[in-house]
């Protein structure tokens, strides 16, 4: 899941307690003594492996407001929030019990750490800590029991304890957390504790809602339900004990639902028309179920979406015109279902579109030329289709694009030079279709380009000598078209290339240790089914270490090449038909007995 909406909600969570006024960082704050003692020995019993507290020491404790991690109230001098989560720094160790000495403390991040190690529970000293408002420990290896003490911190807001594999005999110590407003219990077994919903509706300002992966005991419809000021919620890969096949009509009725997640959870059937009553939903993901129908008319009326997610769902049908009056789609994500028929031009209207998937279908038709409107396009992926004709001229207008993926289709004729404006791309993939013509000049434009592939084509003629502006490149896949003439010289600039795959064409010439020597990155390289001659002298060792070598076909003897003993991570090799008239030598079967040949 990568929703644009919930980036930007989750950046204004995170970053806006560092622009606050409040809490700014002031040079002229003298630290408060004991505050800094207890940092210090915080520190002490966290294993900082990157020394990213290098600072945090006693000769500069008097400055402890500018620690890194560190916000304190810039009049107060007091310690106000801990920023101490994995995206910061990865700790391991323990959370000393001297971090209650921090009595103002009201944010303590510790996500993404693992601290003390499996089996440890949560420590308890943490409930004494009343003036917490932002409590994350999610993915910090904590296990056990959710201690009911957490329920004394009633000024929280903010409760993440996903990622834990905890458990809950009950959730009535929430009932105090009036307050809260973002609880995320991910991957907790509430199996035990059949008040759980009955607990969550009644807290009066929750807002989001995260139950993912979460055990929930068996399923009963509740009486009416509040959840006066519930925006979010996320049941993502839960499971009912016993398994229910359907979405639970309580939550038809959450008419404020903004963002409704209920992905992997074994949904059977059409998809529920209750949907329909969550007319403001913005964010809908009902990804890897077992739907057994077409996309029902009356979700195109769901005009405030901006990421619609039903990848992997069975769907089938065709994709209907209408799916242009969601006007606000950010992103749309369709793949790995049996949608049929076209591509419907009305998606021409979505302009707001940043990442549109309809791969792994069986859609025919053309490329509509209006996806030319999609200016915004980040992400397009179309492979895996049966789809025919030409590559649009006008997909050279979605400058913004990063990935382009048409692989697996039909698509004849030309590439067009237009894509060469395409500049930002980072992946283009056109493989596995029916392309002819040469490798336009204008590629060499895309100097972002970090993988290329154009393999399993009739393309042909020689690679432009513009390919060597792609220096960034990782990937380079041609095999299996007709390409001519000898294209080393134009790889010798491809220093960062690790994959290489050239085979079966029409490559014929002499390659020297110069062409090779700037590859030293390369790892895999498939070269077989050309007329190669490998020239280089007795004494040569390569500057790269092969995991993957297929160099069939080329002419390497009479003697066996000795280079070969310093590619000793190879797995697979293959090198038949290549003039070696030596038996293999004896280190041979010594370094490679492991590998694939």
């Amino acid at each position: 899941m990568n929703s644009s909406f919930f980036i930007l909600f989750f950046l204004h969570l995170f970053c806006l307690p560092f622009f606050t006024l409040p809490f700014a960082v002031s040079t002229q704050i003298v630290c408060i003594p004991s505050e800094a003692e207890a940092l210090l020995k915080l520190k002490h019993y966290l294993n900082d492996s990157s020394n990213t507290l290098s600072s945090w020491n006693s000769s500069a404790i008097s400055n402890c407001c500018q620690w890194p991690a560190v916000v304190c109230n810039n009049v107060t001098a007091h310690v106000l929030q801990l920023h101490l989560n994995s995206s910061y720094s990865f700790f391991e160790g323990e959370i000393n019990p001297c971090l209650a000495d921090l009595k103002h403390l009201n944010y303590l991040n510790f996500s993404g750490n693992y601290l003390l190690g499996a089996g440890t529970p949560i420590p308890s000293f943490l409930a004494t800590m009343t003036s917490l408002t932002h409590l994350d420990l999610s993915h910090t290896g904590f296990r056990g029991n959710i201690p009911h003490q957490i329920g004394n911190l009633s000024n929280l807001v903010y409760l993440d304890l996903s990622g834990l594999f905890l458990f809950a005999e009950n959730l009535d110590w929430l009932s105090s957390l009036s307050k809260l407003e973002y609880l995320d219990l991910g991957h907790t077994d509430l199996s035990k504790s059949l008040d759980w919903l009955h607990t969550l509706q009644a807290l009066p300002s929750l807002t989001d809602l995260h139950l993912s992966s979460c055990t929930l005991p068996p399923y009963s419809q509740p009486p009416l339900l509040n959840f006066s000021s519930l925006l979010t919620l996320d049941l993502s890969y839960t499971y009912y004990s016993p398994p229910i096949s359907y979405v639970p009509r309580w939550i038809f009725g959450l008419r404020k639902l903004v963002s409704f997640q209920f992905m992997g959870t074994n949904m059977q059937g059409p998809i529920p028309d209750g949907i329909q009553n969550l007319t403001l939903l913005q964010n809908l993901e009902l990804s890897e179920n077992l739907l057994s129908s077409s996309i029902p008319d009356w979700l195109y009326g769901l005009r405030h979406l901006n990421f619609l997610n039903l990848e992997a769902c069975n769907l089938n049908g065709t994709i209907s015109d209408a799916l242009g009056n969601l006007t606000s789609l950010v992103e749309l994500h369709l793949s790995s279902n049996q949608h049929k028929g076209t591509i419907p031009t009305s998606l021409g209207n979505l302009t707001s579109l940043v990442q549109l998937d309809l791969s792994r279908n069986q859609l025919e038709g053309t490329i509509p030329t209006s996806l030319g409107n999609l200016t915004s396009l980040v992400q397009l992926d179309l492979s895996l289709n049966q789809l025919e004709g030409t590559i649009p001229t006008c997909l050279g207008n979605l400058i913004s694009l990063v990935q382009l993926d048409l692989s697996g289709n039909q698509l004849e004729e030309t590439i067009p030079n237009s894509l060469g404006n395409l500049t930002s791309l980072v992946q283009l993939d056109f493989s596995r279709n029916q392309l002819e013509g040469i490798i336009p000049t204008s590629l060499g434009n895309l100097t972002s380009l970090v993988n290329l592939c154009l393999s399993n084509n009739q393309l042909q003629g020689t690679i432009p000598t513009s390919l060597r502006n792609l220096i960034f490149l990782v990937k380079l896949c041609l095999s299996n078209n007709q390409f001519s003439e000898n294209p080393f010289e134009n790889f010798r600039s491809l220093s960062k290339l690790s994959y290489l795959e050239i085979d079966d064409n029409h490559f014929e010439g002499i390659v020297k240790e110069d062409d090779l020597a700037n590859l030293t990155s390369l790892k895999e390289f498939y070269a077989s089914g050309n007329n190669f001659t490998l020239k280089v002298g007795p004494n040569w060792l390569p500057t790269f270490q092969l995991t993957g070598l297929d160099m069939s076909s080329w002419q390497l003897g009479p003697n066996f090449p000795s280079w070969i003993q310093s590619q000793n991570k190879l797995e697979r090799i293959a090198m038949s038909n290549t003039g070696i008239l030596d038996s293999l030598p004896t280190w041979f079967w010594e370094a490679f007995s492991q590998a694939f040949i």
